[in-house]
């Protein structure tokens, strides 16, 4: 959440190139929700110039948004559920046939 890139970096990576092909960095997992930044940038060779990206350019970030807990049910607390559901019907039937 740093949009001026001050400060340290949480992850650094450098890649070695060796002709025209994919490069992929190492994954880098985040442990904080918040905007995440990078800068990809290219040393130069004989045949292609330098690249010299600045922070907060356009289609590098990333929002990571906090994680969502969804409870569940164990296995002997379905049970339970459908027996109680079960017994409810049960009693709703038999109140209905009176």
């Amino acid at each position: 959440d740093n949009a001026t890139c001050t400060g340290e970096p949480i992850f650094t990576d450098e890649v070695t190139v060796d002709g025209n092909d994919d490069y992929v960095s190492d994954s880098y997992t985040t442990t904080q929700a918040g905007t995440y930044r990078w800068i990809a940038n290219y040393g130069g060779d004989t045949n292609n110039a330098p690249t010299a990206n600045a922070c907060n350019a356009a289609n590098e970030s990333v929002l990571v948004s906090a994680a969502v807990n969804i409870p569940t049910l164990s296995e002997w607390a379905m049970i339970l559920l459908a027996g109680l559901l079960a017994f409810a019907g049960f009693a709703a039937l038999r109140k209905q046939g009176r």
